[in-house]
Parts: C-alpha cells; sequence; structure tokens
C-alpha cells in the first residue's frame, strides 16, 4: 500500500487494538520478528530474563498475543521482507489466527512483488487498515497527608491527637486509611492468630501499599492498635522503619506497570505475588486451574487480586504451559524455588521493586526480619 505516510505508533497498544511493528531490513530469522513484536507489546530487552534461546521469542510472542487480545497484526516496512522472513511472518500470524497487514513503500523490487503474489497477498485500501489504539498507563496512587510529626505520635493517641491538629478535611483521609488498615489487621489476627510469622506479613501487607512516608506512618499505627488489641505490644522505631531498605517506595500501580517490560511471564507473576505475600512454597504450589477471572486462587479460602497487566501474564504463562502440553492439574510455574528467589531479586535491580527480602531468603527468621524494619512485638502479659 502506498501514497500515504505511515509511522511506528509511540506507546503500547491497546488491549484488543492492532499490533502495529516495524520489520527492519536485513532479517534473516523468524525468531527477530518476533522479537520486535515482543518489543511492540513494551517487552524490554534491557532487563532480566532476555536469555540466549531466540526461538523462544516465537511461544512468547503468540502467548502475549493472546493475553492482550490483539486484534490484528500490521507490518511496517514490510518492502524488507524476503520470501523466507514472509513465510515466518505468515506462519506465526496463522498460528496466533491473526489478520496480516503488510505496509510497503517505494522503493519495491520486482522480487518483492513476486514474493507478494506468491503470497497470494490482495492489495488494500489504506482506509481499511486497523489504525493503533495506544494504551494509557495508569497513575500510581502515592498517599499524601502533608502530615508533620506525625511520627512522633503514639498508637494510642493517633488519632485523637491528629484529629485535633489538623483540618477536617485531611483528618477524614487519615481516619478512612488508618480505618481500612486497622479492620484488615484486626480481621486476620483474629482469623489467623497473633504469632510472629502473621504479624510480620501484616507488617509486609502495611510497606508494599503505602510508599509515602506519611500513609506509612498511619499504616503501622493502625498495625500497632490491632496487636495491642490481641495482647501483642508492637514496638516501632520509625526513622529506622522509614529508612529501611527492606521497605517498598513503588505503589503496586506502578509496579504493575513496570512489570510490563518482562518478556517472560512468570517474572512478573512472582513479583507480583511477592508483593501480596504470598510465599515461594505457595507460588509453586499454584496449577493452571488456579488461574480465575479475579486473580490467583491459593486454596478454598484466598484469592490474590492481580492488576491488568499482572492479570495478562498469568494468562499468557497459562498460554505456554498449554501449549507445552500442561493440563489443569499441572503447575503454573514449572520453576525451582531458587529460581524464583532469583527474578526476586532481579526485579530490585530492574525496577526498584523490593520483595526479595523475607520471601527470598526464607531462611531468616520473621522476628529478625522485622528487627530490621526497627519493629519488636511482645507478648503482653
Amino acid at each position: 500500500m502506498t501514497g500515504v505516510a505511515t509511522a511506528l505508533p509511540l506507546g503500547l497498544p491497546s488491549p484488543g487494538a492492532a499490533l502495529w511493528f516495524d520489520i527492519r531490513p536485513n532479517l534473516k530469522r523468524s525468531a527477530v520478528i518476533a522479537g520486535d513484536m515482543l518489543s511492540a507489546l513494551g517487552k524490554r530487552r534491557d532487563v532480566a530474563g532476555k536469555g540466549r534461546n531466540e526461538n523462544q521469542d516465537v511461544a512468547l510472542a503468540l502467548a502475549w498475543l493472546d493475553a492482550y487480545d490483539i486484534s490484528a497484526l500490521v507490518a511496517l516496512d514490510a518492502q524488507n521482507l524476503t520470501r523466507l522472513t514472509l513465510g515466518h511472518l505468515v506462519a506465526l500470524a496463522k498460528a496466533a489466527s491473526l489478520p496480516l497487514w503488510l505496509l510497503h513503500r517505494p522503493p519495491r523490487s520486482d522480487n518483492f512483488e513476486r514474493i507478494l503474489a506468491r503470497a497470494k497477498a490482495h492489495p488494500m485500501r489504506y482506509s481499511d487498515v486497523p489504525q493503533p489504539s495506544m494504551r494509557q498507563p495508569a497513575t500510581g496512587v502515592r498517599l499524601g497527608f502533608g502530615l508533620d510529626d506525625a511520627s512522633r505520635i503514639p498508637f494510642d493517641r493517633f488519632r485523637t491527637t491528629l484529629e485535633a491538629s489538623t483540618d477536617s478535611e485531611t483528618y477524614r483521609a487519615v481516619e478512612a486509611h488508618f480505618g481500612h488498615t486497622w479492620a484488615h489487621c484486626d480481621d486476620t489476627l483474629d482469623r489467623d492468630g497473633a504469632t510472629i510469622d502473621v504479624l510480620a506479613n501484616l507488617v509486609e501487607w502495611v510497606t508494599g501499599t503505602a510508599p509515602h512516608d506519611d500513609a506509612l506512618v498511619i499504616g503501622i499505627r493502625a498495625l500497632q492498635l490491632a496487636a495491642w488489641h490481641h495482647d501483642i505490644y508492637l514496638k516501632t522505631d520509625t526513622p529506622v522503619l522509614l529508612c529501611s531498605s527492606e521497605r517498598q517506595l513503588v505503589d503496586p500501580i506502578t509496579i504493575d506497570e513496570d512489570l510490563v517490560g518482562y518478556r517472560q511471564p512468570h517474572r512478573a507473576i512472582v513479583v507480583a505475588l511477592a508483593a501480596q505475600q504470598v510465599g515461594i512454597l505457595q507460588m509453586l504450589a499454584l496449577t493452571l486451574d488456579d488461574v480465575a477471572p479475579d486473580g490467583l486462587r491459593l486454596g478454598a479460602h484466598r484469592t490474590v487480586p492481580l492488576l491488568d497487566n499482572t492479570a495478562r501474564a498469568a494468562k499468557a504463562q497459562t498460554d505456554l504451559r498449554r501449549r507445552s502440553g500442561a493440563e489443569g492439574k499441572d503447575k503454573l510455574l514449572p520453576l525451582s524455588d531458587r529460581a524464583v528467589s532469583t527474578a526476586l531479586n532481579q526485579a530490585s535491580l530492574d525496577f526498584g521493586i523490593c520483595v526479595h527480602g523475607r520471601r527470598a531468603d526464607r531462611h531468616v527468621h520473621p522476628r529478625r526480619w522485622l528487627s530490621r524494619l526497627g519493629i519488636t512485638a511482645t507478648a503482653l502479659p
């Protein structure tokens, strides 16, 4: 198709849209085309998991195309295709069950015209080409309350002190966050008991969902109050907590957006699960049947919700496993515990997502891990 200037769109395609990608000159391997499709889907080449087996990119491209519900493939600069690479591209489109559009421009060789004829390509109008639709990235929400010296207020006087010293609008926001955190912690301690493992899980939940200092202080004070009602004094050195390397400084929505960069879907899954206090052994016990529309099922009573991009990673991982012959009761993540630990540590290097500490170093006792955060749990007499 000629006569219309076209360019590769900037950004990532919306779910359900057509995928536009460029055909580079002098291509000789189908794996490179699949890799360029992955790049167009936001998969980065400069993070962990690039691997040495390029042929894996074909399987990954098929899985991600399905996961993002891509509706068509649009190849720009198709005049760079050879008979061999066009055959690979057509085969990939057939495997994905997607229509393939070839946009080409002068100079076109006679050989390219013969290739099109041999491939039985039909000339169409440019107005018929599925146009790109770019996804608008979600904005991470970092709770900030503008509180001064809130970390110095004891947990037993936290709400009453703030009510007396802040304006009503700020206090309502603080009270909403405090109340939500307290209710979750109190329910969890009632259900699971006030053990050191449960307290460590709650501390990790509070730190993982509150990257802003104010929100973290409010969450920790709510947890302290809930623990006090269960006969546990949770002593907290707040300056140590705020400066700890174990603290999560990225909000959940930003984490989900960052994880788009991984081409291997299992990496996004294990990071998202670890950020929600799912242990390595629980991850490795997941089966294909545990992938649900609302998240991943952990046993009969818990489903871990997944944000949009990570949910699509779970769909891509399911597709990869089923294409390899796996069935419903087979493992979703056929990995070793060491491979999961490595993936969590690499997420810290790639994106600054700190979920590797206690979850990967499973020999560290929860009490010792809490002490790194400046937190000490003492049972009341």
